[in-house]
Formats: structure tokens, sequence, C-alpha cells
């Protein structure tokens, strides 16, 4: 029993892990556009 609430415990890190950096990469893909766009007004 304490070996699949130790697991559960392991599965619960890497999921939160995950969400975490989904979210930073979504965050960075955001702010990279933003700043491709900056650099398009800025040429034009």
């Amino acid at each position: 029993m304490r070996g699949a609430s130790h697991l559960g415990y392991l599965r619960g890190i890497l999921h939160r892990f995950m969400m975490m950096a989904w979210l930073q990469a979504i965050n960075l893909q955001q702010s990279f556009g933003s700043q491709q766009q900056k650099i398009l007004k800025e040429a034009i």
C-alpha cells in the first residue's frame, strides 16, 4: 500500500511539473510572438 501511495505522489509531482512546464512554454511563445510583432512594426 505504501508503495502505491508513493507512486501516486511521484505521479502528482510529475503532473504538476509538466503543467508548469506547459504553461511556461505558452508564456514563452506569447512573449516571443509579441516581440516578433514589435520587430515587424519597427521594420515597416
